[in-house]
């Protein structure tokens, strides 16, 4: 939904509530296919994951680039669901 995409300032990007918003389903399931498939790839190598290593919200080295806490939040949740580790790079 377009209220999920304009945000009236940049508090409400950090608003907890909305991992029950429509997008959040939206990356829950971009998420769980490519973690899926990331999986099948190491499984099929005799490989595993060790953790997921991440940039907290904002990425700098090659610019700024800002990235949706919302994201951040399903893909951290997700990543504990699978029992990955996560690590918060800054």
């Amino acid at each position: 939904a377009e209220e999920d995409l304009i945000l009236p300032n940049r508090d409400a990007a950090f608003d907890s509530a909305r991992i029950h918003s429509p997008l959040a389903g939206i990356y829950q399931e971009y998420l769980t296919e490519k973690l899926d498939r990331a999986t099948e790839l190491a499984d099929s190598e005799n490989a595993r994951f060790g953790g997921l290593i991440i940039e907290p919200v904002l990425m700098g080295a090659g610019g700024m680039l800002l990235v949706d806490p919302l994201y951040q939040r399903v893909l951290v949740r997700e990543c504990k669901r699978r029992r990955l580790p996560v690590i918060f790079d800054e």
